[in-house]
């Protein structure tokens, strides 16, 4: 059990770098379209780590 939400931790924190990471590459001079195209795939691994939570 407690390896279960140690993975799950380890996982979340996977997610949550890997959305830190792409907002950092986001700039005022970033076009529109792939500003969206961030905010979408940001939108999916958040709904991930929702589920993942849930379990």
């Amino acid at each position: 059990m407690q390896q279960d939400v140690e993975t799950q931790f380890h996982t979340i924190d996977l997610f949550i770098r890997s959305i830190l990471d792409d907002m950092r590459k986001v700039s005022m001079s970033t076009k529109k379209a792939d500003t969206m195209a961030y905010i979408d795939a940001w939108k999916t691994e958040l709904t991930t780590i929702q589920h993942i939570m849930d379990i």
